[in-house]
This record gives structure tokens, C-alpha cells and sequence, in this order.
């Protein structure tokens, strides 16, 4: 009976081991498995890192292609702006130029207006001086012949004194008497000749002087008829120059407005432009921030299932270790009934354990007691 028993030990430890193997290979299998879907994991999440890396890198050359449109907008506005500055300044410039124009002409127009004007007092002086002048002509013309009058009336009254004297006196002063007189008579003659002269010289001087006159009253009249003829052509330029900075201020006021409202449609248009630019830009760093999120979230659980897989195939490797020491220690178990109860008969068989009993129990205590056990 103890034979029996035995073989049933054995045949049940073959069955164990057997099962153990079987078990093994399953194990393998599982194993080659769970590499296998490690390796499928492990490129999924190299594909998917890839991918991400990818739209992280386009998104990132968008931002900056935004990024660079946004600069040449800012760019080419700024240019804009100091174009529209430099055509405002130089139509500034000119304006300010023609309008010291404008003021040079008009204090040139005042000038030849205040020499007009003190020509024409200064003619009006000549006209005085002149009515001045001929009124004293006209009174010493007078004088002198109301002098001459008188002068000849003396001399006719004197000749008939002396004549009614010649007549009451003595005969012999009648030579002597009409000898003074014609020595008085030509005296006075020639004093009146003198006198006469003198007057004709100085009428002639003074005809001369009104000559003069009259040729300057004639020059100024010409002057003043050219002066007025200046005038009415500063008139009408200044009419054409009132009428041209009228037309200029116009001109410069609708231009002024123009690039106003051009200015102001450019800042409204830029600031739609870096508005729209600026939500572009936002939305494509909120989804780089969820794709970097989603990397983040896609890393973790890769490397979780990893961590999971690692510890898996360690586990594995050890239930393999485990399976494989317990497969040695069957088979060690199995070699030791092999020796000692091959090739021997059940009086051997009994012999052995009638006297080595406990020997032989303590040294199957001792493999079994080696042989690990393992934890499903």
C-alpha cells in the first residue's frame, strides 16, 4: 500500500507539473501578449506624440506667420501715417508760404497805397502852392501897374507945375528947367525900364516856375493815373489772391478732412485688423494650450500604461521565476522517488520505509517546503 500511495504521489506531482508547464506556456503566451499590445501602446503613443509635436509646430509657425502679418500691417500703417504727416506738412508748408506771399503782396499793395496816397497830399500841397503863387502874381502885377500909374500921374502933374513955374519965372530958367526935366524924365524912364525889366524878368521866372509847375502837376497826374492804374491791378490781384486762398483754404479744408477721415478709416481698420489678428492668435494659443493639455494627459496615460505594463512583465517574470523554480524543485522531488524507488521491489520499498520513515518524510517536508507557492 505504501507503493501505491507513492505512485499516486507521483503520478499526481506529474499532473502538477504538467499543469504547472501548461500553465508556463500560458504565461508565455500572455506574455507575448501583453508585449505585443505594450509595443502597439508604445507606437500609438509614438504616433500620437508625433502628431502632436506636429500641430504644436504648426501652430506655432502660424502664431508667427500672424505674428509677422501683424508687424507688416503695424509696419506699412505706420509708413502710411507718416506719409499722410509729410503731405499734411508740406501742404502746410505751402500754404504758410503763400499765405507770406498773400501778406508781402498785401503790405506791397498798403506801401503803394501810403505813396499814392502821399503823392496825391503832395500834389494837393503843389495845387495850393501854385493857387498861392498866382494869386502873389496876380497882386504884384497889380501893384506894379497901380505903381506905374501913380509913378506917370507924379510925373504929368510935376511937367505942368514945372511948366506953369517955367512960365511965371524968368525965360533963362526955361533952358535950365527943361534940361532937369528931361534929365528927370529920362532918370524916371530909365528907372521904369529898369523896373519894368525887372518885373518882366521876374514874370518870365515865375511863368517859368508855373511851367515847371504845371509839368510837374502834369507828371504827378500821370503818376497818379499810373498809381491808380497800379492800384486797380492790386485790386483785382488781390481780389484774384483773395479769391485763390478762399479756393486754397477750401481746397486744404476738404484735404484736411480727407486725410482725416483716411486717418481715422486706418486706425478703424487696423484696429479690426489686430482685433481679428489678436482672437486669431488667442484661439490658436487656447488650442495649443488644449493640445499641450491633451499631450500632457496623453504622456500621463502613456506612461501609466506603460508603468502598467512594466509592472505587469514583472510580474509576469516573476510568476515565470516562481513557475520555473517550483518546475526545478518537482522535477528534483521526482528525481529523488526515481532513485529511490526505481528498479526495487516492495520489500526494498518497505525495508526503505520501515527504517528510514522519518528521513524520508523530512526530506519530502523539506522539498515541498521549497517549492514556491504562487499567488493568483
Amino acid at each position: 500500500m505504501a507503493n501505491n500511495g507513492l505512485f499516486q504521489t507521483t503520478k499526481t506531482l506529474n499532473e502538477l507539473v504538467a499543469a504547472l508547464n501548461e500553465k508556463v506556456n500560458d504565461l508565455k503566451e500572455e506574455n507575448v501578449s501583453i508585449e505585443h499590445v505594450a509595443n502597439f501602446y508604445r507606437q500609438q503613443f509614438k504616433e500620437i506624440l508625433t502628431h502632436l509635436q506636429d500641430v504644436i509646430n504648426n501652430q506655432n509657425e502660424e502664431i508667427e506667420r500672424l505674428e509677422e502679418i501683424l508687424d507688416g500691417e503695424k509696419e506699412r500703417h505706420e509708413n502710411a501715417i507718416k506719409k499722410v504727416e509729410l503731405a499734411g506738412q508740406d501742404k502746410l508748408a505751402k500754404m504758410v508760404e503763400d499765405s507770406e506771399k498773400i501778406r508781402l503782396e498785401n503790405l506791397l499793395m498798403k506801401t503803394q497805397q501810403n505813396a499814392h496816397q502821399h503823392m496825391k497830399l503832395e500834389m494837393e500841397g503843389l495845387y495850393e502852392r501854385m493857387e498861392e503863387m498866382k494869386a502873389e502874381l496876380e497882386e504884384k502885377n497889380e501893384k506894379i501897374s497901380k505903381k506905374e500909374l501913380k509913378e506917370r500921374e507924379i510925373a504929368i502933374i510935376t511937367s505942368d507945375r514945372v511948366r506953369k513955374e517955367m512960365d511965371v519965372e524968368h525965360a533963362e530958367k526955361i533952358a535950365k528947367i527943361k534940361t532937369e526935366l528931361q534929365v528927370q524924365n529920362i532918370a524916371e524912364l530909365s528907372a521904369s525900364n529898369e523896373m519894368g525889366r525887372k518885373l518882366k524878368e521876374q514874370i518870365r521866372e515865375k511863368e517859368r516856375n508855373i511851367e515847371g509847375l504845371q509839368r510837374q502837376v502834369d507828371s504827378f497826374e500821370e503818376k497818379v493815373e499810373e498809381l491808380s492804374h497800379i492800384i486797380d491791378n492790386n485790386e483785382r490781384d488781390k481780389e484774384k489772391v483773395e479769391s485763390q486762398v478762399q479756393r486754397i483754404s477750401a481746397q486744404n479744408d476738404k484735404a484736411l478732412k480727407e486725410i482725416r477721415k483716411m486717418f481715422e478709416d486706418s486706425e478703424k481698420s487696423k484696429l479690426r485688423e489686430i482685433e481679428k489678428r489678436e482672437k486669431r492668435i488667442s484661439d490658436l494659443r487656447k488650442e495649443n494650450d488644449l493640445l499641450k493639455k491633451d499631450l500632457f494627459k496623453e504622456k500621463k496615460r502613456s506612461q501609466d500604461l506603460l508603468t502598467d505594463v512594466t509592472k505587469e512583465q514583472e510580474l509576469r517574470k516573476q510568476t515565470t521565476d516562481k513557475h520555473k523554480t517550483q518546475n526545478r524543485m518537482l522535477r528534483d522531488l521526482k528525481q529523488f522517488f526515481s532513485l529511490k524507488l526505481s528498479n526495487t521491489g516492495e520489500q526494498y520499498i518497505d525495508t526503505i520505509f520501515g527504517e528510514n520513515r522519518m528521513a524520508i518524510f523530512a526530506k519530502l517536508t523539506l522539498l515541498l517546503q521549497n517549492i514556491p507557492q504562487l499567488e493568483y
